[in-house]
């Protein structure tokens, strides 16, 4: 308790009066309870009256987390299953729960769970557990980044949710998917064949849409009548891409590994087309604040136009908690011009719809990345399902020009793709072999001491995973130890990471930032797109970035990267993965591997594709129209 009250949520106690108010209350505390009378008294001969209210309610926070725990733990809940709870619905959290146990699935309670605690507590109903068990069902289909799945496999993940309880007959768990208004059965192509799959219908309509709006903006058959070309220092790949992209309006496709040259043939297809529609608009976007950044960055000081995130170039509005609104939206569409999505492989769903709606017909759409990279965090594999369709025009880039011919970045990274594990090492490319977790931190920690006292961009440690000793977590509590000396929460020169979207105050999941002043409550920090203030109410949003995921690096360059492979994140080793990974590095990277980390790695395809169903609607209404 004396560390809480001397703790981040009450700076101006510290710990010799939080020790004295602690010692008040417990002598005002009678049958183990607190009154607000008794808090208010205590913190005002403390001279902190303001604090009072917040003491109080954390306190009865902590009852009736602790009542609604209790409950739980009745049918086997966890204080995460609390907290999944209590956060959406606070003191409402308890009544909801013992009345309607199935409400709990919404809130990602798992469903043994909620029809345990429905039996325990006497409100059984049997539509009730099924239209939770379909729920649950959908549920898992988005924790998968899939749009639906294969019925045999639905089939299967009912059963095995149920087999706690009672077992259902196959035929009896199909006529409840078929009854149910949320999913939608039918056929997918599979590899040459046909197999039914189980669709939540929210995300099937919204991959019809895409599928057309998409069709529908490639359907333009103005021809752009450009004459001149400066073709000057492209390849034969740039040079196609060049005529292809802007021979009329509609969607087309870029692709190529990191260095191939996307990003000459974007500033040629920029120039090209401002000489020809010198008053249409130009915009470039990125699914991430960073890999804007990035873009801005290699486009140069002087160039009037800069890079912004999808979020941003769309006008994205608060709304509720996880949803926004846009500005632009199918009412008020951006204006006909020329629009460059790069990094789209991290492109979901949702933002691609939002999009999408807001594009004039007439406007050029231009999707640019690396299909072989980390699939975007949300729902889909837009990219990928739209190359795969074969219904847009789509450039491959083949020529590796972001590093020179003998780098062994580049040359790793075809290997990578071939799954070949016999990688070189030299200058630019380092695989140092650990035997212990303990080895592995402090190797990265040696290299960070070494080359991370620059700019934030300079180096970064990069781990597959958050927790554990040679997690991300792990890595930053370490150096954090190193940097502060003394107990303070945030220093100038640390690297901070925004974990949620916050419309309001202009920042997104992913954007990095680096600490330059820390005021008595809030930070003055750097990112992309300037200096901005933050207050208390954005520390919950930010975390610590001396190391970060390769997935939250997607997007990012950083001069000199290690890459940390530990083998019990044997799940996460994956060739997306460690293509990923090493592609962050411009100048120099470290692989630093447990074993044989990196060759299982290199070998691991992502055998568990996600599930959609965009390739097939192209194709289908491609062929419809």
């Amino acid at each position: 308790m004396v560390r809480f009250l001397s703790g981040a949520a009450f700076t101006d106690i510290g710990s010799l009066r939080a020790a004295r108010i602690y010692r008040d209350l417990l002598a005002k505390t009678k049958d183990g309870k607190l009154t607000k009378e008794s808090v208010t008294a205590v913190f005002s001969d403390h001279q902190v009256p303001l604090m009072a209210g917040r003491f109080y309610d954390a306190l009865t926070g902590i009852q009736k987390r602790t009542k609604l725990y209790e409950l739980l733990k009745k049918a086997d809940g966890t204080w995460l299953d609390v907290e999944a709870l209590y956060g959406p619905l606070g003191e409402n959290a308890f009544p909801a729960i013992a009345q309607s146990p199935y409400l709990g699935v919404k809130y990602g309670i798992p469903f043994p769970v909620c029809d345990r605690l429905a039996r325990l507590q006497g409100t059984y109903k049997e539509r009730d557990r099924m239209d939770a068990l379909c729920r649950y069902l959908a549920m898992k289909i988005l924790r998968d980044g899939s749009s639906c799945m294969e019925l045999a496999r639905a089939l299967s993940f009912m059963r095995y949710v149920l087999s706690s309880s009672r077992s259902e007959p196959e035929s009896y768990l199909l006529s409840v998917l078929l009854a149910s208004t949320g999913f939608i059965i039918r056929m997918k192509e599979e590899d040459g064949t046909s197999v039914p799959v189980v669709c939540p219908s929210s995300l099937l309509t919204r991959e019809e849409e895409i599928a057309t709006m998409v069709l529908s903006l490639d359907k333009e058959e103005t021809a752009s009548n450009i004459t001149e070309w400066d073709e000057e220092g492209l390849d034969p790949d740039q040079k196609k891409a060049l005529r292809g992209v802007l021979q009329r309006p509609g969607v087309s496709i870029v692709t190529g590994a990191p260095g191939a040259g996307k990003t000459t043939l974007i500033k040629r297809i920029l120039s090209t087309y401002q000489q020809k529609f010198p008053k249409k608009e130009i915009r470039i976007a990125a699914p991430t604040g960073r890999a804007a950044a990035r873009i801005s960055e290699s486009f140069g000081e002087d160039e009037a136009i800069k890079a912004v995130t999808v979020h941003r170039m769309i006008g994205a509005k608060p709304y509720t908690d996880d949803t926004a609104q846009y500005m632009y939206n199918s009412a008020r569409k951006l204006p006909e011009g020329l629009y460059v999505i790069d990094e789209a492989s991290m492109l979901d769903e949702h933002i691609t719809h939002a999009f999408l709606s807001a594009v004039t017909k007439g406007s050029y759409v231009i999707f640019t990345g690396d299909p072989g990279q980390l699939l975007s965090v949300d729902t889909g594999s837009v990219l990928q399902d739209m190359i795969l369709s074969g219904t847009l025009r789509t450039y491959h880039l083949t020529r590796m020009h972001r590093q020179a011919e003998r780098s062994l970045i580049a040359e790793n990274y075809r290997k990578i793709v071939k799954k070949n594990t016999h990688l070189s090492e030299g200058p630019d490319f380092h695989i140092i072999r650990c035997e212990s977790d303990r080895e592995i931190k402090d190797t990265a920690i040696r290299l960070y001491e070494k080359y991370g006292s620059g700019s934030p961009y300079g180096f970064e440690i990069l781990t597959c995973v958050r927790k554990g000793d040679t997690g991300k977590d792990g890595i930053n509590q370490e150096i954090l130890e190193r940097r502060h000396r003394t107990r303070v929460k945030y220093a100038p020169g640390d690297r901070i990471m925004m974990t949620a979207n916050d419309y309001e105050k202009g920042y997104m999941n992913g954007d990095i930032g680096e600490v330059l002043k820390v005021r008595d409550d809030s930070l003055l920090v750097r990112f992309y797109d300037g200096i901005k203030e933050l207050d208390k109410g954005c520390f919950p949003d930010m975390d610590y970035a001396f190391a970060c995921t390769i997935h939250k690096a997607q997007g990012s360059e950083y001069d000199r990267t290690a890459v940390v492979l530990d083998d019990s994140a044997d799940v996460m080793l994956k060739n997306r993965l460690i293509l990923t990974a090493v592609t962050r590095a411009k100048k120099e990277c470290f692989v630093i591997s447990k074993g044989d980390a990196l060759e299982r790695a290199i070998l691991h395809a992502d055998a568990g594709e996600r599930c959609t169903l965009l390739r097939d609607l192209l194709k289908e209404k491609e062929g419809h129209s």
